[in-house]
């Protein structure tokens, strides 16, 4: 089987394969009750969960491998384990398979190295989520470097108390990455920008992903994923 390869970044890009549900109706006639039609749903599914990287990694390829491919992706509310949803649709291509690989890491030179190995390994990159960095780069990407990034579904997400400490400046830091945001949409992306507390969400640190409600702040994460990547 060939495998068709999608990578994971987590913390900064992510890579998602999303399936939808089509079913069929068909229109009631005049004073008779509506006849629906539903195609036999032949589909599995299988829901893996752990909080190891590598574990969820061989997991998800194993099933991969058996033809299920990657449907949703969570938190489990009482551990905070990575849990996956993944769905075998006996109405899928034959002889296709998706193979995937998880990056986790918070140092960048270890995230380049890692995506550019990854790359040559044939996997894609999918989209790029930024948690709350100390720039974007605005004032420095050239429109050619914006137009590449315009490709990829962009979410940046910045916390509170940003004016309560002197370094870095943060509310700078905010300004240039809504600049950023700005000029990738304005190339023709889909970027967006996850405030919290102007999203209504109050009391976060740096370490967002470490805070008390760093499960909800997850979902909205996750959420935006489902919305925005293909």
């Amino acid at each position: 089987m060939m495998p068709l390869k999608l990578m994971f970044f987590i913390a900064f890009c992510v890579a998602i394969a999303t399936l939808s549900d089509n079913v069929a109706q068909t229109p009631a006639a005049p004073s008779t009750p509506a006849a629906v039609s539903r195609p036999e749903d032949r589909r599995e599914f299988r829901f893996l969960s752990t909080s190891k990287v590598a574990t969820m990694e061989k997991e998800l390829n194993e099933r991969a491998a058996e033809g299920f491919r990657l449907d949703r992706v969570s938190k489990t509310v009482l551990s905070g384990d990575l849990a996956l949803l993944v769905v075998r649709d006996p109405s899928a291509q034959e002889g296709i398979h998706e193979e995937y690989k998880i990056i986790s890491t918070m140092r960048a030179g270890t995230m380049e190295k890692e995506i550019v190995d990854a790359g040559t390994q044939g996997y894609e990159l999918r989209g790029l989520i930024s948690m709350e960095p100390t720039s974007c780069a605005a004032t420095t990407l050239s429109k050619d470097e914006i137009a590449k990034l315009a490709k990829l579904p962009t979410l940046v997400v910045f916390g509170d108390h940003l004016g309560d400490v002197s370094f870095p400046t943060w509310p700078a830091a905010l300004a240039d990455c809504e600049q950023y945001v700005a000029e990738i949409n304005q190339a023709g992306g889909d970027a967006t920008m996850l405030h919290l507390p102007a999203a209504g969400v109050f009391g976060n640190s740096h370490m967002m992903f470490q805070d008390k409600n760093n499960l909800q702040v997850g979902d909205m994460i996750l959420s935006w994923i489902d919305e925005h990547v293909e």
